[in-house]
């Protein structure tokens, strides 16, 4: 009988001690900082700044968005080519998202093919032989080692890697024919990203 007393009064202080957790631990999530916006139920800092609807599309009363596109600026010049080595810079820009590609990696993958002019099939990231670089925070780049050969500038997106193309209607992949001691101010370079 002292036995079963014993482990119902048990299971009891058991059952209070969980409860004690669970009430603690709804005290502790509730404080955790988290605003509520006065118009949803979501908190503030989850979800960024709603987009603003400005403009409606011509012709009709459908609205669209609109988003400013940040025009990059061109590197002055390429650098003086090391002795035998061809030099490059640019500005990588994604034309799908309208804006310059700061703090991206970048490498450059030798053309492939009996003239070495054709796009590799598959890219699959860059090999300790290729040339990678990453941008500063303008978008821009600059290689002063470059050696002769034809090139593809591939840019690293998330989860899979991007040809520099030759323009935003024109999807070929941009091809870069470097000659030795040659300076090549490459401007914008168009990439779709990401």
């Amino acid at each position: 009988m002292a036995c079963s007393l014993l482990c119902i009064w048990f299971r009891q202080i058991m059952n209070l001690k969980i409860i004690l957790v669970l009430i603690f631990l709804v005290l502790l999530l509730s404080s955790c900082g988290l605003q509520e916006d006065n118009n949803t139920n979501y908190p503030i800092s989850a979800y960024p700044e709603p987009i603003r609807i400005d403009q409606t599309y011509p012709g009709s009363n459908i609205p669209t968005v609109s988003s400013p596109k940040i025009h990059p600026s061109y590197p002055m010049d390429a650098p003086e080519p090391l002795p035998g080595f061809g030099s490059i810079s640019g500005t990588l820009y994604s034309f799908t998202t309208g804006i310059t590609l700061a703090k991206t990696n970048f490498y450059l993958i030798p053309g492939d093919g009996p003239n070495r002019n054709e796009m590799p099939p598959i890219l699959v990231g860059p090999s300790e032989k290729d040339i990678q670089g990453i941008t500063d925070q303008n978008g821009q780049f600059f290689i002063d080692k470059v050696p002769p050969g034809n090139y593809f500038l591939i840019v690293e997106s998330p989860y899979s890697y991007s040809p520099a193309v030759t323009s935003e209607t024109d999807f070929t992949p941009l091809l870069l024919a470097v000659k030795e001691n040659k300076k090549y101010p490459l401007g914008v370079i168009q990439v779709s990203w990401p």
